[in-house]
C-alpha cells in the first residue's frame, strides 16, 4: 500500500473544508495528487467521523425498514443495491435480482462508462463490486440512477459536456449550481438513440413542458 505523504494528506484535508460551490470535483482533486478517486475515499473513510465526509451522508436504516426488507424483499426509498449491501452485512437473505419494470431498458457498458466519464474498465469493477448491476447483459438502469444518487462523489462530472451534465442532473445528480427542469414522464432512458447515446438536455426539458 503507497504510504500517504504529509502533502497530500494536507491537500485533501484543505479540499474538504472548502466550501462546496467552490470546492474541484474529487477527480481534479485526484489528478493533482496523483491518487485514484477511490483512495482519497478510502483515506477519509478512516481520518473523518462520518458527519464531516464531503458527500451526501446516507439515512440510518430504521427497524421498519429492515422488517420489510425481510418480509417483501423490498424497501421503499432504498435503491436496489443499498438493499443489497444491508441485507449481506447484516446476514439477511438478500433479495433476488429479478427483471427490471417493463419498461427498463439495459444500459450499454460503453454508453455508462461515457455518461459518467470513466474507462469501461471502471464500469466493470462497479459491476463486481455491485454498484452497478448487470442486466440483459448490460447495465439495469435502476442501478445507474441509484449510483448517481447514492455515489456522486464517483462521476466525473466536471469533464463532461454541457448537455450530459445537464441529463445527468435530470437523472438525479445533485448539482445545486444548475438548473434543470425535471420531466414530468418516465423511462427518460428508453428516449436515447439506438446507438446508446442519451437524449440531449433540450429534449428533455421539452419532456417536461
Amino acid at each position: 500500500m503507497r504510504i500517504w505523504m504529509n502533502r497530500e494528506a494536507n491537500l485533501v484535508m484543505e479540499w474538504v473544508t472548502d466550501p462546496h460551490h467552490d470546492r474541484a470535483s474529487l477527480f481534479a482533486l485526484a489528478q493533482r495528487i496523483g491518487r485514484t478517486p477511490e483512495a482519497i475515499v478510502h483515506y477519509l473513510r478512516r481520518k473523518l467521523p462520518p458527519e464531516l465526509f464531503p458527500w451526501r451522508r446516507k439515512p440510518r436504516w430504521k427497524k421498519e425498514e429492515e422488517l420489510a426488507l425481510k418480509q417483501r424483499g423490498e424497501v421503499n426509498g432504498r435503491s436496489r443495491d443499498a438493499v443489497y449491501k444491508y441485507a449481506k452485512r447484516k446476514h439477511i437473505e438478500p433479495p433476488a435480482d429479478g427483471d427490471e419494470d417493463e419498461d427498463s431498458q439495459p444500459l450499454k457498458v460503453t454508453f455508462v462508462a461515457e455518461s459518467l466519464g470513466v474507462s469501461r474498465t471502471q464500469v466493470y469493477r462497479w459491476l463486481d463490486q455491485r454498484l452497478l448491476r448487470r442486466f440483459k447483459g448490460g447495465v439495469a438502469e435502476s442501478s445507474f440512477v441509484a449510483l448517481l444518487k447514492d455515489h456522486p462523489e464517483l462521476v466525473r462530472f466536471d469533464s463532461l459536456s454541457r448537455d450530459m451534465q445537464e441529463w445527468l442532473v435530470v437523472m438525479g445528480y445533485e448539482n445545486s449550481s444548475m438548473q434543470v427542469k425535471e420531466p414530468s414522464v418516465r423511462g427518460l432512458l428508453k428516449e436515447r438513440a439506438d446507438d446508446g447515446t442519451p437524449p440531449s438536455s433540450r429534449r428533455a426539458c421539452e419532456a417536461s413542458r
